[in-house]
């Protein structure tokens, strides 16, 4: 939790320090639903005007699985097919989850993974990943998750 809180402060350092060297209004962050292909709201998507991450959510699902626990996936990529620098994506959740895996698939730089003790928050960060990388969250809970996803440009549509 102590390295979530401490990744969260030192973005709002580098945001709140964006708003007040800007001569215009300050920088307003956008905040989208996330919707899965059956058009089901699952979580809500906060994008950061000025800040390129490269990645967006190519796919997400939600579902209940066979021993009825609920299964989350997120799949973040890059269409443009350029390599993603200096990547944070945070996750939190409205409730407890009982875990979060990533998967990366393509190369990974200085790859590291922090979760909250408290089970309601999860980051990812890699200072590179390859131009054809993906990652994919799957998010297990006992009940329906709505996520809240910060990091990333915007979600894809099917």
């Amino acid at each position: 939790m102590r390295k979530i809180h401490t990744t969260i402060t030192a973005c709002l350092l580098v945001f709140s320090s964006f708003a007040q060297s800007s001569e215009d209004s300050p920088i307003t962050p956008g905040r989208t639903d996330i919707f899965t292909a059956e058009d089901e709201v699952i979580g809500k998507l906060m994008t950061i005007p000025g800040l390129h991450s490269y990645l967006f959510i190519e796919s997400c699902s939600q579902a209940k699985d066979s021993t009825g626990e609920y299964v989350t996936l997120f799949k973040f990529g890059n269409p443009n097919r350029i390599v993603a620098y200096k990547i944070t994506i945070i996750l939190q959740f409205n409730t407890h989850v009982e875990s979060v895996d990533f998967t990366t698939n393509g190369a990974a730089k200085n790859l590291k993974i922090t979760e909250g003790s408290n089970k309601l928050g999860v980051s990812y960060q890699a200072s590179e990943l390859a131009a054809n990388g993906t990652v994919i969250a799957t998010i297990r809970s006992k009940s329906k998750v709505s996520t809240f996803v910060t990091g990333i440009e915007g979600q894809l549509h099917p």
